[in-house]
């Protein structure tokens, strides 16, 4: 699995953030969509490889997921992870 390096953790220490606005809250600049990559229905072995992309995605400092009904197994898909959590 590649993530991104280079420019985007360059000069700040991390994953550039943003204030989310009118909060103090940040949130990384660059999120992760769902819409092709998490939408796999109910395949034990598609569902178990999607679990470790968003593993992985918070492992590396994700922090911002998009996702829309409309994507059709990419919400539960996603969510599946942190089932119980």
């Amino acid at each position: 699995m590649m993530f991104p390096t280079a420019s985007l953790f360059a000069n700040t220490g991390g994953i550039r953030q943003k204030t989310f606005a009118g909060t103090d809250k940040k949130l990384p600049v660059i999120g992760m969509g769902t819409w092709r990559t998490f939408h796999v229905g109910n395949d034990p072995e598609l569902l178990d490889a999607r679990t470790e992309v968003v593993q992985a995605f918070f492992e590396h400092g994700g922090g911002l997921i998009n996702s829309s009904l409309m994507y059709g197994s990419a919400p539960p898909t996603t969510a599946k992870p942190n089932d119980g959590h």
